[in-house]
This record gives C-alpha cells, structure tokens and sequence, in this order.
C-alpha cells in the first residue's frame, strides 16, 4: 500500500507541474500569435499599396486583371499560413464596412462592394489609423479567432483584415494535460504492480530447484514488464516530443524577435531551458526503459555519470545528498554507455537502501589509475591503465560473509521479494564483457564503496556537435522544401523556421498527399523532409517512394528515436532528433544542400560524416 501511495502521489505531483508549465506560456504563446498576426496583416497591406487599392471600385472588375493583381498578396497569404482562416481588404463608410476585395480561397466568388456592420477592431483601426490586433481569442463568423486590422498607405480608410483559428492552440493546450493524465495513470499502474510485487511473498521453503525456478519467473516478468513500460514510454515521449518541437520552435522565434535584454526575451529562454530539461528527462527515462543493442565506443564517461545523478536524484528521497564533481581532464573508455548507464544506477539505488532513516550520503568520483599486481590477480584483470568510477555510501556497510557472496546469482540480503539477488551478478557480468571488473570495500557500521574498472582508451572521444556552436545557416534563396509531418503544429512551426530562414516550404500533413505532389513535379524540390511515425505510410516507405520518383532529391527524416537502420540508410541524407532544434535543423539543411555530406544527427545533438553516395545532392 505504501507503494501504491507514493506512486499516486508522485504521478499527481508531475500532472499539475506539467499542467502549471504550459498554463503559464499559454500567454506567450498567445504573444507570439498576435505578433505574427500582425506582420502578416501589415505585410499584405504594404504589398496591395493605396494606388493597387484604389483600381477596384465595383463588382464588375471580380475576375480582371485589377482585381488579381491585388487579390494576389492575400492568395499568397492564405497559402503560406494554414492558420490564417480569412484575409480580406476592405473600407469603413460611416457605420457600414464594404467588403472591396475577399481573398478567401474556398469561397466560389469574390464580395466586392458587400456591406456589412464594423467590428470594434475595424471601428478601433478607422479611430486610431494605425494597426489594431485584438487581444484575446474571441467567436466569429468562421469559429474561434483572433484578428488584426492594418491600414493601406494611400488608401483613405482602407485596410486588410486578417483572422485566425485559435483552436489549434487550445488544442495544444488540451494535448499537454492529456499527456499529463497519461503521465498520472502510468504512475498510478507502476505503483500498483510495485504494491503487489511488494505485498507477495515468496515461498522460502521447499527444494533449491524450486527456488531457481521460482527467481527465474520473476525475472522473466520483470523483463516484460521493462518491455510493456518501454513500449508505453515511447509513446508518450512520441506525443512529448512533439509537443516540445512547438514549445522550442515558438520560443526560439520570441527571443529572435525581442528586443536585448527584454523581459520576452527573458521569458523565452527560461521556456526553452525548461523545454530543453523536458526533453533530456524523457532520453533517460528512454534509456532505463528500453534500452538498445550494446554499441560500444570510445565513451566520454564523465557524461553517462552526469545523467545518472541526474536520474537518481528524482528517483532517491531529497533527504540523500549525491555528490559529484567531474574530474578536470576529460576520461574516456570503450564501453557500451546504455549498459554502463544501467551497471551505475542500479549501484546508486542499492547504495540509497543502504542508508538508514533514508539519510546520508552517496558520492561519485571517477579517476584513472594503474592496477597493482595484486589487484590484477584478484580482479582477473590484465596488466594496462584503467578507469575507475567509484560509487561510495556512508550506510549500514556489510559484513565479510555477505561481502564475499554479493557477486553470486540470486543472493540478497533483502527481504522475501524485495530483491531477485541479480542486479550484482549481472553487473559484474556486464564489467568483465567490457574487460574489466567491479570490486567491492565494506566494512559494518562504515559504508560502502563499489569500484568500477573499465580499460582506458587512448583513442580522443568523438567531439560532440551539440555542444559546439552552431554557424548562423547560410540564405536559403527561396529554395523549394517539401515539408511532411502529421502533427498540425509541428507543421506549422517547422514551415515558420523554415520560412524564415527564406526557404519556400510546401506543407503536408499526409503522406499520400505529399507523394501527390512530389509526383506532379518530381524536380520541383531541392529537399524532402518527413517525420518517422506517421499513420498509412512511415518515413522510411515514404522515402523509397519518393527515390522512385527522383533518386537525387535530398531526404531529411525527423525522429523521436535512434533507429541503426535509419542512420544506415541510403535513402535518407540526414537524420534529425525530435524535439527539433531550429538551429540544428537549419545548419543540417544547409550541410545537406550545399555540401553533399551525410550528415547521423541523434536525438542528442549532431555528428557529421562524408557521404560517398553521389545520388546525394
């Protein structure tokens, strides 16, 4: 019961964080909303121009040659912003507003010279003269909507109006506390499957066969129910990276956009920090979760400890201090860093339960040393340097019998189903693979201290691309991007990154429908950008219809998770981690466009390589 009670309170505790969070930029978003509204009203009227404007007088020019050349600003409107619901041009007489021009593209026929009653954004525009955007979501003609009001130079009471569909960004909202409820039943179901393994108890008696068997069962449960909790947490990482791709793109469009040193500015960097600790969470509760086939390579190990203090922190009580302070100069070794990762934590949660009264003190360090010829005989391991990550706690300690058994398979000093007595033996099953060892020092009433040894590696660690600055993306000259993602709002935002960045970016948000148009004109595109998990068709087929079609266009996958065979694939010229990083995005398009390089960018940063595969552009 005790478990059940701290899983529920955990999961209530992270629901309403999650819902405050995105509560509180609700407003900025709705900042950045009316802002764009705003440009892109004041865009239009600068573009139709007071002398265009007044070529249209009466109904009988719809179809001319007049009425195209102004109807054109809002047709390109309407096309380049899916969110912008109605654009129009109009003029206030009195208390009526004649619709002069309707740029609608869904409605069969222009209103020219249609009255209708001001609304009090139009009254307030005619008033003041000047550009009027309205402050909060309100219901129109077309549902729910914010709309701006932005004079035309020249034109004596003319103006463009533009609405929006607010609703996508309720829905966003909606889809954050959806996420956070399926956070909280996630947590409520862990706790109660740690009650009931809690409150079962095993059967101590009978014949050691018995026994073996029984302890096998539960890893084999325990092995599926890691499987089941993989399988839901990337799911719910799917939704939240996508929601955090929005929440960083819009972010990083505030801070471009605000003035030095201003609060939005201010406000804009605390949501990307936030947003960028959401998505580093998610990687580790991916990493513990389902964990991927060993891969092992020169490891900086300095970052693996980081994230595992990180990770131990929110799962230890706050009354335990961890301490950790990395080592001046870099250490590396060949490890596998998902396993290593698992070996660490699996020794800080042991070294959190030997605490009494769940306080004290659990302490990292990591250094390199020389093994003596006595270790090397103890420990089984060859003459060389190693690596050393030592996990100490001033607990309770053991005794010299339990120290010399720890290591076996299925022995624990936990209580009846506490412990399978498995989490030692395949520790130090997982450190001689690597060629190494784990080692142990005790002593009753003293603490404890498990030693890590991993061969030193001579080789320099790959640099990491994500923490080296990113060059500003060279001007993309109207270059012709096929964007595809099924989420409305990461389409909507990577089509604003990108449109700032001056490419031409043709949205879909399915794929049948972007192989439609990549059909029509198979050379029309400089790059295809596509998402990993869509419904009907995945990334990757997607990808090898669009090579039939033209075998040279570049192609951009964006995924939440590492796959090998993505990174493998011919058919992709780069790989982007979700949640997107527009600076990230912006130098790989450019990579990918002008250099010709293949470029592997995991959801943790990116890393380039040369491609050899001339088809690539």
């Amino acid at each position: 019961m005790a478990g059940v009670i701290t899983g529920v309170g955990i999961a209530v505790t992270a629901a309403l964080g999650i819902g405050i969070f995105f509560v509180s930029i609700r407003g900025a978003l709705l900042d950045d909303l009316r802002a764009h509204l705003r440009s892109a009203a004041e865009t239009a009227a600068t573009q139709i121009g007071g002398d265009r404007h007044s070529r249209i007088t009466d109904s009988s020019q719809t179809g001319s040659p007049e009425y195209l050349t102004v109807s054109e600003p809002l047709a390109a409107l309407l096309r380049a912003n899916p969110d912008i619901r109605f654009a129009y041009s109009g003029v206030i007489r009195g208390d009526s507003m004649f619709y002069v021009l309707d740029g609608d593209r869904t409605a069969e026929r222009a209103y020219v010279t249609q009255p209708d009653r001001p609304t009090a954004g139009e009254l307030a525009r005619a008033h003041t003269g000047g550009t009027v955007v309205e402050r909060q979501p309100s219901r129109t003609a077309w549902g729910i909507g914010i709309r701006a009001y932005a004079p035309i130079a020249g034109a004596p009471g003319a103006y463009v109006g533009v609405t929006m569909d607010a609703r996508r960004y309720d829905a966003a909202v909606s889809k954050v506390f959806q996420s956070a409820a399926l956070g909280l039943a996630v947590a409520l179901v862990l706790a109660i499957l740690g009650g009931l393994r809690a409150a079962r108890v095993e059967r101590t008696h009978g014949r050691a066969a018995a026994e073996s068997r029984l302890v096998l069962e539960q890893r084999f449960h325990a092995n599926q129910k890691m499987e089941a909790l993989g399988t839901l947490a990337g799911g719910v990482a799917h939704d939240f990276n996508n929601l955090l791709t929005v929440i960083l793109g819009h972010a990083e469009m505030i801070a471009e956009d605000a003035e030095p040193d201003s609060s939005a500015g201010a406000s804009a960097g605390s949501i990307r920090t936030a947003a960028v600790r959401a998505r580093d969470l998610i990687r580790r509760i991916l990493l513990f979760a389902r964990p991927e086939a060993e891969t092992r390579t020169v490891l900086a190990l300095a970052p693996v400890i980081d994230d595992t203090v990180h990770l131990l922190r929110a799962t230890v009580p706050a009354s335990i201090a961890i301490l950790w302070e990395p080592p001046a100069e870099p250490v590396a070794a060949v490890a596998d860093g998902s396993q290593l990762a698992q070996v660490l934590m699996n020794l800080g949660v042991n070294a959190s339960h030997a605490l009494p009264n769940e306080r004290g003190t659990i302490v990292f360090t990591l250094d390199q040393v020389r093994v003596g010829r006595a270790e090397q005989i103890r420990l089984g391991l060859d003459p060389g340097r190693y690596v050393r990550i030592v996990v100490r706690d001033d607990g309770i300690g053991m005794s010299g019998e339990i120290r010399s058994r720890i290591f076996e398979p299925f022995f624990t000093t936990k209580p009846v189903g506490k412990g399978s007595g498995l989490g030692l033996a395949v520790a130090d099953g997982v450190m001689r693979g690597h060629g190494g060892a784990i080692d142990v020092e005790s002593e009753k009433g003293l603490g404890t201290a498990f030693s890590i040894y991993l061969p030193a590696s001579d080789r320099g660690v790959a640099p990491d691309a994500a923490a080296a600055p990113l060059p500003k993306a060279a001007p993309a000259g109207g270059r012709r991007v096929l964007l595809l993602d099924d989420d409305q709002m990461v389409l909507g935002i990577l089509g604003r990154i990108l449109g700032r960045a001056g490419y031409t970016v043709l949205p879909h948000a399915d794929p049948a429908s972007a192989l439609a148009a990549l059909a029509v004109d198979p050379n029309g595109f400089e790059l295809l950008i596509t998402d990993r998990a869509m419904p009907g068709l995945s990334g990757p087929e997607v990808a090898q219809r669009a090579r039939a079609l033209n075998p040279r266009l570049p192609i951009l996958l964006l995924t939440g998770a590492d796959q090998p065979a993505d990174l493998a694939s011919a058919n992709f010229s780069a790989v982007v981690g979700k949640p997107v990083d527009s600076a990230v995005l912006l130098r790989t398009i450019e990579e990918v466009l002008g250099r010709g390089l293949r470029t592997a960018v995991a959801a943790h940063g990116v890393s380039l390589a040369t491609a050899s595969n001339p088809s690539r552009t």
